[in-house]
């Protein structure tokens, strides 16, 4: 990724969780010379046959208004910081307004507060949040409540299988590194593998020649990936690389505790060209389970589901 140009803000003022997306918009606006456009979403009532349409109009026109207010009040924060900003009332369902304004603009980064379902589940992602990671096909930045500034980063890494998968690591190996870089925050590097049918594999074979495949697997994987990232990151002084056996999901959240990250850089398993696919099992579970911030890339060539 690129230093973004063109950032897109959701407010999301209808939550009570604190709106730490704009403040991190700004600062990243300010430290890259990006132009903001901070939006809101009118999403259209539902009317039952029973319905008041009156009163519903009513109350959307005074939703709107407090929206306006608040994206109106959002954009002088930006402008008096110094930035370049500007608002807008988008129209429609969240995620499937903020994928068509991201698109039709070219934005590079969309940033949002990451959602919680309540103070006593923190790790839950709000549904806007889980289909703009899914569809979205420019980066996107979910901000935790509380983020400070960075001082730990974590990147995960796929798996190098092909020439794609190895470009797409080496730009989320370059983000993460460009990111600590100007923060001076440190770079921890995952990558969590298992042996494909193992349990088959474990019915069939020794546990001496299940364990033999397991222990040449991680060799392989770890010259793969040390090649790997040298030649993404040549100038770092040091490399804090992990690569761990066990089930991906359970192993990366695991890194991301251990290591106290206050962000964690990951792509999706989508392939370049195929029209909606989804973040995967094992990302999906990831964001489910990490309380840090999270910025997540899609590969070169992916479609956008969502219609521009």
């Amino acid at each position: 990724m690129n230093w973004p140009k063109k950032i897109l803000v959701y407010l999301d003022s209808g939550s009570d969780i604190p709106q730490v997306a704009l403040d991190e918009a700004i600062r990243i606006a300010k430290t890259h010379g990006a132009s903001l456009r901070i939006v809101e979403v009118d999403e259209p009532p539902v009317f039952y046959p029973w319905s008041d349409a009156a009163e519903i109009e009513t109350t959307r026109r005074n939703l709107q208004w407090e929206k306006e207010s608040y994206i109106e009040a959002a954009v002088e924060k930006a402008v008096s910081a110094g930035c370049d900003a500007s608002g807008a009332l988008l129209e429609g369902k969240p995620y499937i307004a903020l994928i068509r304004e991201a698109q039709a603009q070219a934005y590079d980064l969309l940033i949002k507060t990451m959602m919680r379902e309540s103070e006593t589940v923190q790790r839950l992602f709000g549904t806007t949040a889980k289909h703009l990671l899914r569809k979205c096909p420019c980066p996107v930045l979910l901000v935790k409540p509380g983020a400070e500034q960075l001082q730990r980063i974590v990147v995960a890494l796929g798996p190098v299988e092909s020439e794609e998968q190895a470009a797409f690591n080496t730009r989320l190996l370059q983000t993460a590194g460009q990111m600590a870089q100007v923060q001076g925050a440190t770079l921890s590097i995952v990558h969590a593998w298992e042996l494909y049918g193992e349990n088959i594999l474990s019915k069939r074979m020794s546990n001496d020649e299940v364990d033999a495949r397991v222990q040449e697997g991680q060799i392989r994987i770890e010259e793969e990936l040390v090649e790997l990232v040298n030649s993404a990151l040549p100038e770092a002084a040091s490399i804090d690389l992990a690569i761990e056996y066990g089930a991906p999901q359970e192993i990366l959240s695991a890194f991301v505790t251990a290591r106290k990250a206050d962000l964690l850089v990951m792509g999706t398993v989508a392939r370049s060209g195929l029209q909606g696919l989804l973040i995967g099992n094992t990302a999906e579970s990831v964001t489910d389970q990490v309380t840090c911030s999270v910025l997540a890339l899609k590969p070169d060539g992916f479609i956008s589901p969502v219609a521009n």
